[in-house]
């Protein structure tokens, strides 16, 4: 019924069917992820429905599904190629590194943190400036769309990064965070990831 619900877009909405896409990541089975896939090669698709097709994916961990999502990183839509990029990180296929890099130079900030996120949890240092930048309160703070608990996520997902990739020109910056930033809980991300690369750089 999910399946059907999901590829029938002329008895169901752009809601319902976004509903359906949800639901089929917790069945972790062939046919859910075909239908995902199939999804995604249909080119008049709503966007609200890709764009929970691709998360998805991403929660299913499908590698099969990488040539379906690797054009998305070249939408036209902010939307899909932030959510592209994620899930391309969250699926953990180390083949992806190649066609995110380019994502570092996007236009969108917000891509430009995904794709650095995303590289680190490949394993990939390719975007540890772009990780310093996020680190960079000062600089959060002059966007003006960004409040103290958006902020506050960057910079956590940052520290995340960082020790993820674990490199020693950063452990400066996370030492002066941990002791001065304004946030507790920043503070408390950035010492997990000083102590976490100082193990992992002393082994």
């Amino acid at each position: 019924d999910v399946i059907h619900i999901l590829q029938d877009p002329s008895h169901y909405d752009a809601k319902t069917r976004s509903y359906m896409a949800i639901a089929a990541a917790h069945f972790d089975e062939p046919e859910a992820a075909q239908a995902l896939k199939k999804s995604l090669q249909n080119t008049e698709e709503a966007e609200e429905v890709t764009l929970h097709v691709l998360w998805s994916l991403g929660v299913l961990k499908n590698t099969s599904a990488l040539p379906e999502i690797i054009p998305f990183l070249k939408s036209g839509e902010a939307d899909l190629r932030k959510m592209a990029v994620y899930v391309l990180g969250a699926i953990g296929d180390k083949s992806a590194i190649h066609y995110l890099r380019p994502l570092l130079n996007d236009a969108v900030e917000d891509i430009r943190w995904n794709a650095a996120l995303s590289l680190a949890r490949l394993g990939n240092d390719s975007g540890f400036e772009v990780l310093l930048k996020m680190l960079d309160r000062q600089s959060l703070v002059l966007n003006a769309r960004l409040g103290e608990p958006e902020i506050e996520t960057i910079m956590i997902n940052a520290t995340k990064g960082l020790a993820l990739i674990k490199r020693s020109e950063s452990l400066e910056t996370l030492k002066k965070i941990s002791r001065e930033d304004k946030n507790l809980k920043v503070r408390q991300a950035a010492m997990e990831s000083l102590h976490y690369q100082k193990e992992a750089l002393r082994v």
